[in-house]
């Protein structure tokens, strides 16, 4: 798993230069433990709702070959994808094209058509 500099420069732009909110960077060390058991795959197959999974296809720290192994055992599984990278996703036309997927799919799984008809604004003459 690697990511280019422009890739993790991109990344962290989107960071505030220090920690707000009096975060701080501590995790428990059982989590470590609790974490290697951790396979949500094996729940999918369970899973009743629609589910959309978003990949990129040159994702090296979330390969879409993974992705794709969840998308085959989930019964009501949806897979969209982007020709570009993990990070590249956050911004610029990546961004938009999955923003309007991610409504197209809320939308039909919420039972309302895939576009909003927006009504005309009525104008009020004095």
């Amino acid at each position: 798993m690697s990511s280019d500099q422009e890739e993790i420069d991109t990344y962290y732009a989107k960071h505030p230069p220090k920690p707000q909110g009096g975060w701080r960077n501590m995790g428990r060390c059982k989590l470590a433990l609790e974490v290697s058991g951790y396979r949500p795959i094996t729940l999918l197959p369970k899973v009743k709702v629609p589910v959309l999974f978003a990949a990129a296809t040159k994702d090296d720290l979330c390969p879409i070959e993974g992705v794709k192994a969840a998308l085959n055992v989930t019964p009501n599984g949806q897979l969209v994808t982007v020709d570009t990278r993990h990070f590249q996703v956050y911004s610029g036309e990546p961004f938009e094209y999955l923003t309007g997927k991610y409504t197209e799919f809320f939308r039909s799984a919420a039972g309302l058509p895939a576009q909003m008809k927006v009504a005309a604004a009525e104008t009020q003459t004095k």
